[in-house]
């Protein structure tokens, strides 16, 4: 019965003119069991922090004690996707309590910005004294894993109005220690009289 391991006994018997003779010998049933394990196939490698790992298109091929080999259902270990880094993962099948394994390296990294834009309705045009504002400023970032969002910028320049002339404003926005920058222009002009009404005059003599 090779179904089962263990030592088989095997007999012979040989017939002729009605007599048999027979003998018997021992033979080993060895437990079908994997001996190596490889990956293969397109899988991602590359993650970004607090994504959910998965190991969608790989291969697990094994190969057993009787040199046959097969694509089988692994297991995964479950590498850590809250840090930035190098994380191993290790794929394991196991059968008759023997277990053939292979592991592959994923690359975690930190989400951080890749650039700001501006948009909404700022004020751009002021005179000589008046208070800076950036009410009505709208800034989206967009990430280095494609995420896009409106955001409270780190930082806003507070320009000089205490003369004329056109002044920048920079914009900073700080995530994950990446910090990016937008800028723009606005325009201080100088308070000048446009006419002047007389009052107060005698104009009979």
């Amino acid at each position: 019965d090779l179904s089962t391991s263990g030592e088989q006994t095997v007999t012979v018997e040989y017939t002729e003119k009605e007599t048999t003779v027979s003998d018997t010998y021992t033979i080993q049933v060895d437990k079908l069991v994997p001996v190596s394990l490889a990956i293969s196939g397109e899988f991602k490698q590359k993650f970004f922090v607090g994504e959910t790992f998965t190991h969608e298109g790989l291969v697990a091929t094994v190969t057993y004690n009787n040199h046959s080999s097969e694509t089988v259902t692994p297991t995964f270990s479950s590498p850590n996707m809250s840090t930035a880094g190098t994380k191993e993962v290790t794929v394991s099948y196991t059968l008759n309590n023997v277990t053939a394994s292979d592991t592959y390296n994923i690359t975690v990294s930190t989400v951080v910005p890749t650039k700001i834009e501006l948009s909404g309705d700022y004020k751009t045009s002021y005179f000589v004294g008046e208070s800076f504002s950036s009410e009505g400023l709208v800034v989206t970032a967009t990430y280095n894993n494609g995420d896009v969002a409106t955001v409270n910028p780190t930082n806003i320049s507070t320009p000089a109005t205490d003369s004329a002339g056109n002044k920048d404003v920079t914009v900073t926005y700080t995530y994950g220690g990446t910090s990016v920058y937008a800028s723009y222009t606005i325009s201080v002009t100088q308070v000048v009289p446009t006419n002047i009404v007389a009052s107060g005059y005698k104009s009979s003599f």
